[in-house]
């Protein structure tokens, strides 16, 4: 499989993750926020083997942010201040030594879940975006390709100069 199609796959998943969440909003907002930060995630790793080739094992958002930085790619203020945000709901919604004097279930409101789903769209758009670019400059590349394949290389080839 290539990247590109393995980028897909990878860009599937936080569709049913983000839905998931939403079922999940009301009555166990500290799911709902698990499953918007893997979605996050998600999104990120697609748009790292989009535009990589290959993905890494972080499940850090900070470090998948900073690896497409180092990749060329920039998300917005927007998509950063989410990441932040997001990035604290890998370990705390999942483990109650994490928080002060309460478990996940008690701690996360319906009110968090809903910014943390916002948020997660919000980055899964900007990566869509960052893959639809990467999309078009594969496909200019290969344009080129063809017409370099295509190239007479000299008048004689033009059926000039004869």
């Amino acid at each position: 499989m290539s990247a590109a199609d393995e980028a897909d796959r990878w860009f599937q998943k936080p569709s049913a993750g983000l839905a998931a969440a939403r079922d999940n909003a009301e009555d166990h907002p500290h799911v709902a926020c698990f499953l918007a930060q893997q979605a996050a995630k998600a999104a990120l790793k697609g748009a790292q083997l989009r535009h990589s080739g290959g993905t890494s094992r972080t499940h850090s958002l900070s470090q998948l942010n900073t690896m497409l930085r180092d990749l060329g790619l920039s998300l917005d203020e927007v998509s950063r201040q989410a990441i932040r945000n997001l990035e604290r709901m890998y370990t705390e919604t999942r483990y109650p030594d994490v928080l002060p004097d309460a478990i996940p279930a008690q701690y996360f409101t319906t009110e968090d879940a809903r910014e943390a789903i916002q948020q997660a769209e919000s980055i899964v758009n900007v990566a869509r975006a960052l893959r639809l670019e990467s999309q078009r400059e594969t496909d200019a590349d290969q344009k080129q390709e063809v017409v370099r394949k295509h190239k007479p290389e000299n008048d004689l080839d033009l059926g000039r100069g004869r």
